[in-house]
């Protein structure tokens, strides 16, 4: 039983978007090349999506770290293209279940990891969801792809491993754009005997 993660696959993250990550656009098309034939690899995919209101507490101009991104009902929040057709595509056949889970959706929270743990539980609604989700189809591995990979996959990953320390997890190197070139992302994964996948 496999769960695949796709963290923050949005317009604003690519290279022509407002926070633009290395490496964004090509990951993303990769992903879409990707879930053609791996389907039904997966029991459950998740997409996460920054999903923030206008006044949000991590925008710069609000005295937070990042140039305003992904508000709500933005194109630069929408799912890049093709990937967003393949993932409609995967709905309407049902060959997965797919879930999408918004996160920063608080104007005075900044959620990197839909999880957002808090004394080792889940305090995001949809990261609740996810986890019971896990729990009942009885997950035995996850796979994580997405942007930016130092950022939003790190925490995403770095919480799944205390969520669920006994699974086995892979990161899809290919689906990742990273700020910084990879490193922080891969690290994690040594060290905590993530498998890295290049496809």
């Amino acid at each position: 039983m496999r769960a695949l993660f796709i963290i923050d696959p949005q317009n604003d993250f690519i290279e022509e978007g407002s926070l633009p990550v290395p490496g964004g656009k090509a990951a993303l098309d990769n992903i879409a090349g990707y879930l053609n034939g791996h389907e039904r690899f997966y029991n459950n995919i998740f997409v996460t999506m920054d999903h923030h209101p206008l006044k949000h507490i991590s925008f710069i101009e609000n005295g937070g770290t990042w140039p305003e991104h992904c508000v709500a009902g933005t194109y630069g929040a929408e799912v890049n293209e093709p990937l967003k057709s393949k993932i409609s595509s995967i709905m309407r056949s049902k060959m997965s279940n797919v879930a999408y889970c918004y996160k920063g959706t608080q104007v005075d929270k900044e959620e990197y990891s839909i999880f957002s743990l808090a004394d080792g539980e889940p305090t995001n609604s949809a990261g609740k969801i996810i986890a019971n989700t896990i729990k009942n189809s009885k997950i035995t591995e996850i796979h994580i792809c997405g942007l930016a990979g130092d950022v939003c996959v790190h925490d995403t990953l770095s919480d799944l491993l205390k969520l669920y320390p006994k699974l086995k997890y892979s990161v899809l190197i290919d689906g990742v754009g990273s700020l910084d070139g990879g490193e922080k992302l891969t690290a994690l994964a040594q060290e905590s005997n993530v498998q890295i996948i290049k496809f």
